[in-house]
């Protein structure tokens, strides 16, 4: 073989073959995306945003049955939405917990509802009668576990229309605990969507508090493909107008409550008390120019003069009562 023939490259075409090289690279590389092998994300953002949209409803209907039950306005805030391990899940929960295990039939899983025992507690005082007022940390008393279950209960039908668009389930409340290394429900490895709020109940003051509900990947991976075609654009859709005209339903429940009109108190003689009768005329201590105090339930809120419009009696509030 004639090594003399053999063409040979020499140094200024090998730098020009380079350099074309390095002009074809791009510019710049995509961003290397970091990936934990032990913590996978298990929901992808569609599964995330129709979870977090269905919740927001669920969020309006638990803040009104439990207004409802305390008489009381209760609202819900979302605050965050993750994905977490089960075990950092348990581990982010003070000592004791209310955790409510929830059976989600017919997914092969349960999922948890939590919320502060502090706000727990204020929620029992308000139901049996208090004002609501802040609790400290403690464990609750049979008795009030007993109280407090009855009102986890009032979440099983606002998670049952939350779920309906993606699966029909049929929650159901199993147990409720306060230890939350006692709640082993799939495995510390395993993932979980955590959706948390913060709770607020407002008597004559306000008191908060965390609230969240966790869907191990078990539980929900049936409906996974479901979750991808519920791409909800408006959650309130349907009853944008209702919302519109009535703005307070999602906040004040529909309720029935006593409206009383009083006067100023007049003293009459028992014998004249005696002797009314269908026709009778009394004086009373009250002034024409007087507003009355307009009460309701058993709370003087308005101010307003009594009148009649053609046959009825009526109320104009003039303002409310300092």
């Amino acid at each position: 073989m004639d090594t003399a023939a053999t063409p040979r490259l020499r140094q200024s075409d090998v730098d020009g073959l380079l350099a074309d090289l390095g002009a074809a690279r791009p510019a710049s590389s995509p961003p290397v995306e970091p990936f934990d092998f032990r913590r996978p994300d298990k929901f992808s953002r569609e599964h995330v945003r129709s979870l977090r949209t269905a919740h927001e409803l669920f969020a309006r209907d638990l803040g009104r049955a439990l207004s409802q039950r305390l008489r009381c306005v209760v609202s819900l805030e979302t605050l965050s939405v993750e994905q977490i391990t089960y075990e950092d899940y348990i581990r982010s929960l003070p000592d004791p917990s209310l955790l409510a295990i929830i059976g989600m039939s017919p997914l092969p899983g349960p999922a948890v509802l939590e919320m502060s025992v502090q706000l727990g507690r204020s929620f029992i005082d308000r139901l049996l009668g208090g004002a609501g007022a802040p609790a400290n940390m403690r464990r609750p008393t049979t008795v009030e576990a007993t109280l407090l279950q009855e009102l986890m209960e009032d979440a099983i039908a606002p998670l049952t229309d939350a779920m309906s668009p993606f699966q029909a389930v049929e929650p159901e409340l199993r147990t409720i605990e306060f230890s939350p290394q006692f709640v082993q429900i799939v495995a510390p490895t395993d993932m979980v969507l955590l959706l948390t709020y913060q709770m607020s109940m407002t008597t004559d003051s306000k008191v908060d508090g965390s609230f969240s509900v966790c869907y191990p990947f078990p539980t929900l991976e049936p409906t996974m493909g479901n979750l991808e075609r519920k791409l909800w654009d408006d959650p309130t859709q349907g009853a944008s107008q209702a919302d519109t005209s009535r703005p307070f339903t999602g906040v004040v429940p529909e309720l029935t409550t006593p409206v009383s009109v009083r006067l100023t108190d007049s003293l009459m003689p028992a014998a004249d008390l005696v002797s009314l009768q269908p026709g009778s005329i009394l004086r009373l201590a009250h002034r024409v120019d007087e507003p009355a105090i307009v009460e309701v339930g058993d709370a003087p809120v308005l101010r307003g003069h009594v009148g009649h419009r053609g046959r009825r009696f009526v109320v104009q509030i003039v303002d409310w009562k300092s």
